[in-house]
Formats: C-alpha cells, sequence, structure tokens
C-alpha cells in the first residue's frame, strides 16, 4: 500500500514537471485571474499590442502604432539616427551626411533633398537655394541669351543633348512689318526644309542665291541683338512655335510672317498670327518677321 502511494506521488509529480503546470507560474504574456477564471492579454502600455510581441513597450498611451507596437517617434526605418516622425527623406542611404530632417544631399550640389528642386544636378554646377543650375531654371518665356525661350529640344529631338539644355530663342520684337521673301519666280535649292531646326539652313541657302536687299532673311542674318550675331528667319514648324507662344513670348505687331521655309518658285510659306493659318504666300509680298536662334 505504501508503494502505490509512492507510484501515485511520483506519477503526479512527473505530470506537473512534463505539462509545465505546477504551483502559481505565470505566463508573461497572460493575467490570469483566479477569482473570474478569465485570461486577459497582458499589454503594460496599453498600446493594443501584446508585451510579448511589443518592440517598444513604453509607447504613450494613446498613441498610434504600427502592428509591433510601436510609434513613429520611436522608430527608425532607414537607420539614419532621425526618427521617422522627424525623417522628410525615409530613404536615406546608410552612412550618408543628413540634416536635421534625415535627408543626404543626393546629388552632391550642396544642398540637402528636402530643399532640392533638381535632384540631378551635375556636381560641378553653380545652383541657386533651391539646388538648381541655370540651365535647370531655363523655362519657355524666360529671358536668355538676347531674347526670350521659345523651345526646349525634347530627347529625339536633333537639338537634344544629354545632360544639357538647348532650344530655340526669339527676339522680344519683329524685325520688320514690310519685308519681301524675295527672288519671285526663282526656286531656292535647299530652302524647303520645315522641321523645328531647318530655320538657320534655310536661311543660308536663301542668302546664298538670293542677292536681293532688304529680304527677310537677310534681316534676321545681318541682325545683332544683345551680343548676339546668330539670328536666322524660322522654319514653317519653327514659326509655328512663335504662333503658339505668342502670348508669352509678346510684342507681335504684325497680322502675317514669313517662314524661311520656300512653297515653289513664286510662294513661300507664312502664317497668320490671328489664327494660326499657314499658306504660300507671293515671295514679293510686304509682311512681317521675327528672327530666332537656337542655344
Amino acid at each position: 500500500m505504501e508503494l502505490s502511494k509512492y507510484l501515485l506521488f511520483l506519477t503526479l509529480a512527473y505530470t506537473c514537471v512534463l505539462f509545465n503546470n505546477c504551483g502559481n507560474q505565470d505566463d508573461p504574456t497572460t493575467d490570469n485571474n483566479p477569482n473570474s477564471g478569465s485570461t486577459n492579454i497582458v499589454d503594460a502600455d496599453n498600446d493594443g499590442v501584446a508585451d510579448v510581441d511589443d518592440t517598444c513597450p513604453d509607447t504613450s498611451s494613446g498613441d498610434t502604432v504600427d502592428g509591433t507596437g510601436c510609434s513613429d517617434y520611436q522608430k527608425d526605418t532607414d537607420g539614419d539616427g532621425i526618427t521617422d516622425d522627424l525623417d522628410l527623406c525615409a530613404d536615406t542611404a546608410e552612412g550618408a551626411i543628413i540634416n536635421e530632417n534625415g535627408c543626404s544631399d543626393t546629388d552632391g550640389d550642396l544642398v540637402f533633398d528636402n530643399n532640392d528642386d533638381c535632384s540631378e544636378t551635375p556636381q560641378s554646377a553653380d545652383v541657386d537655394g533651391n539646388g538648381c543650375s541655370y540651365l535647370q531654371n531655363l523655362t519657355i518665356g524666360g529671358a536668355y541669351q538676347g531674347g526670350i525661350i521659345v523651345y526646349l529640344f525634347p530627347e529625339g529631338n536633333a537639338g537634344y543633348v544629354a545632360g544639357e539644355v538647348h532650344g530655340i530663342i526669339a527676339t522680344p520684337s519683329d524685325q520688320s512689318n514690310e519685308a519681301s521673301w524675295g527672288c519671285m519666280g526663282e526656286s531656292i535649292e535647299g530652302a524647303q526644309e520645315n522641321a523645328i531646326g531647318a530655320g538657320a539652313q534655310n536661311t543660308l541657302e536663301i542668302l546664298a542665291n538670293c542677292k536681293e536687299d532688304g529680304i527677310a532673311a537677310k534681316i534676321c542674318q545681318e541682325l545683332v541683338l544683345n551680343g548676339y550675331d546668330d539670328w536666322y528667319l524660322p522654319s514653317q514648324d519653327e514659326l509655328n512655335l512663335l504662333f503658339l507662344n505668342k502670348e508669352t513670348i509678346g510684342n507681335f505687331a504684325g497680322i502675317e510672317y514669313w517662314s524661311s521655309t520656300e512653297s515653289r518658285a513664286n510662294d513661300a510659306w507664312g502664317q497668320g498670327f490671328g489664327v494660326g493659318d499657314q499658306y504660300g504666300l507671293g515671295k514679293s509680298g510686304a509682311i512681317s518677321v521675327r528672327a530666332i536662334r537656337t542655344f
């Protein structure tokens, strides 16, 4: 009988150890209430995340937290030493020099990213307080190199150069309001191109083959304005750019303007600046001229 009691005691002891249910040992994730028999999740900082899953156990009451129990002021996601609530640049490279906003100077222009409006400035460029070089500040309608910017060459255009800014500039006023195109009845070989970028070559072809004084191409070619002497008569498509931006450029006094694009022996392309129609005009007609140049 004594042996049986002893074996029973050993069995009970073994069961207690096996199921880890001896005495009053507490589960750190729960609060056992012996009176009600209920089990409550322990959440010491009352942030809605159980202590066992809470990476930030001292969150202030009422703070919004993520699934790990952390509020933005307790996290530094990119490891730059600036907590997420103050970090304006959340993906700063590890080891980068940063400012108080957690932002580095990615393009090396000495302007931190949160104040940098031009994020790809070449490191050697002079920049303004917004991190932009003068080339990056160029916009249609802006004054530049003797005139007003009409067009900026996009990628794919013959005038486009990667990493640089180039385009077309118009004079700020008309060069004439009664110039002829010249050489009525004569076909000017090579002056029939109408594309953006063709005006300069058209002008050269006209001057090489038409020796009349006072013609539109010669007025542009002889112009020296604000230190620049490389003006030319715009091609048909370049002239249309002037029309499309006539309000921005301003001071268009004429009704019709010449392009450098020949239509046929007796005609060249002109454009009305009322509604923008383009049409062939007799070369002897006296209409307006506006010169352009490229940069």
